[in-house]
């Protein structure tokens, strides 16, 4: 049921007049002609006193337990249920995933792939480079193929996370078919 019309002052002042003379509530309400509920809530909110703004309902997570939920996806690979596990919270993924979002300084973005380089990988392809680098035709016997790949470290899917703006992007590392084992 709909709302009604708020209280009058002169309404108010009859209110006030009737309940100081101790008429009961249901004589004053059939009085002024309003609900007895809205003659209550007057004299218990104190008759001069209006009726502040309705808030609306009430918030399903905390401020400290926002920044939690923020402190926990941030630059981690998670998902909105382990955070949901972790922190023992009692409100839907949705709601979680809201307050991800709203943040100013989260983004979902996707993990950038590549390959997990040691500083011995880059010295060795730092120094092909240098003795390659005034080849001209030789390049044209050289064969480039394409292996099959196999991931050792997990699928290479849809691999997201949520992105601190204020730190380093993720990287998702890849070896294909072990690497070898240096002896």
């Amino acid at each position: 049921m709909g709302r009604g019309a708020a209280l009058s002052d002169e309404e108010r002042g009859k209110i006030a007049a009737y309940h100081s003379e101790h008429k009961t509530i249901k004589e004053i309400a059939k009085l002024i002609k309003r609900s007895r509920k809205l003659v209550y809530n007057a004299i218990e909110r104190g008759v001069q006193q209006r009726p502040g703004k309705t808030k609306g309902r009430k918030k399903a997570l905390k401020p400290t337990t926002v920044r939690h939920i923020r402190r926990l996806a941030s630059n981690q690979p998670t998902t909105v249920n382990k955070i949901k596990r972790e922190l023992n919270i009692d409100a839907s993924r949705t709601t979680i995933c809201r307050a991800i979002v709203s943040s100013d300084y989260l983004v979902h973005k996707h993990l950038i792939k590549t390959f997990y380089m040691t500083q011995a990988h880059k010295a060795g392809r730092d120094q092909f480079a240098r003795e390659h680098v005034q080849w001209g035709n030789e390049w044209r016997h050289v064969v480039f193929r394409d292996a099959k790949k196999s991931n050792l470290d997990g699928p290479d899917g849809f691999a997201f996370y949520w992105h601190d703006l204020r730190k380093e992007e993720k990287l998702f590392s890849k070896r294909q078919q072990g690497g070898g084992v240096a002896a």
